[in-house]
């Protein structure tokens, strides 16, 4: 009866499906009927099959696709081209493999772009999205350790990001392109192989950074910090990495709006600034496996606060 109801629904714009027990392929929708069709929500099911076997890139009037979350296997298939004015595309959490295609280079109507935990491999050069002028937010990562690298050479970026996730990615190196960026709100490069100085210039050319998570990389030297105040960043984790020296003195000053940090596993040493008291809000602080040497009880008079250990 639904095969019906949907197949006669040519004039259809939106369809929301997600977080339903829909498995198998969902061929039998008739989904390729929906002509019209500019928003499709298939999260959060069992669907399995392939991209194309869902008959989805027959709808050329899609400005958003919704996968995500679900059991769908396979290559991301070229006839995704026929969507070109997609500006939303979720796959996170399913089954998909193989390289990266060329597809989503063409994809420039693209504003939200999420290719998250899958299994993808092979080498995926980030300028070959140099021309998506509208892009907004990207993430991107793979449950295949060490199989998916991203090539991070120098170019020149038409989008300015809010939203960058690209953990366990083979970075080694910090993209060039974030030199352009000066509107992230939210910044994830953990889990890669980054080296050298803690990038103060981040901070300093997004001044509405809220979340900066750099885990899990081999960062060494001191932590420094931009001269002046940062209003806006409330989440700092930089824990896992090869760290040194004393926090600066002015930190709780100059990141005065932090709820939360994350600075375990280190090797800072010396005794915590007191103007961490400044951090009215703070409600977390992990700084296990250093080598601090001053007791904290003295510095922590906020009931809110919560030690991580």
């Amino acid at each position: 009866m639904l095969l019906i109801r949907l197949t006669n629904l040519t004039n259809l714009k939106v369809l929301d499906l997600s977080g339903n027990s829909i498995s198998l392929s969902v061929t039998w929708l008739g989904l390729h009927k929906l002509k019209n069709l500019e928003a499709l929500d298939l999260s959060f099911n069992n669907i399995n099959g392939t991209v194309e076997s869902q008959g989805i890139c027959e709808l050329k009037n899609l400005f958003e696709l919704n996968l995500a979350r679900n059991n769908i296997g396979g290559d991301l298939p070229d006839c995704l081209n026929n969507l070109t004015r997609l500006k939303v595309l979720d796959t996170s959490f399913n089954q998909l493999s193989g390289s990266l295609p060329s597809v989503i280079v063409n994809l420039t109507s693209l504003e939200y772009l999420d290719l998250s935990n899958g299994y993808f491999e092979g080498i995926f050069p980030i300028s070959s999205l140099a021309n998506h002028s509208k892009l907004k937010v990207l993430l991107l990562s793979t449950r295949n350790n060490n199989m998916l690298q991203l090539k991070t050479e120098n170019f020149l970026p038409t989008f300015q990001l809010k939203v960058l996730r690209l953990p366990v990615c083979n970075l080694k190196v910090i993209p060039n392109f974030l030199v352009h960026q000066h509107e992230l709100k939210y910044l994830d490069l953990s889990h890669n192989n980054l080296a050298g100085d803690f990038p103060t210039w981040i901070l300093q050319n997004n001044t509405k950074l809220e979340v900066l998570c750099l885990t899990n990389n081999s960062f060494t030297g001191n932590l420094q910090l931009p001269h002046s105040k940062h209003d806006f960043l409330h989440h700092l984790d930089v824990s896992s990495n090869n760290f040194t020296g004393k926090l600066p003195q002015d930190m709780g000053i100059i990141l005065q709006k932090l709820l939360y940090i994350d600075m375990a596993n280190n090797r800072f040493e010396g005794d915590l600034p007191s103007s961490i008291r400044e951090m009215k809000t703070l409600s977390f602080l992990h700084l296990s496996k250093n080598n601090f040497s001053r007791e904290l009880s003295a510095l922590f008079t906020v009931g809110k606060l919560r030690m991580g250990c």
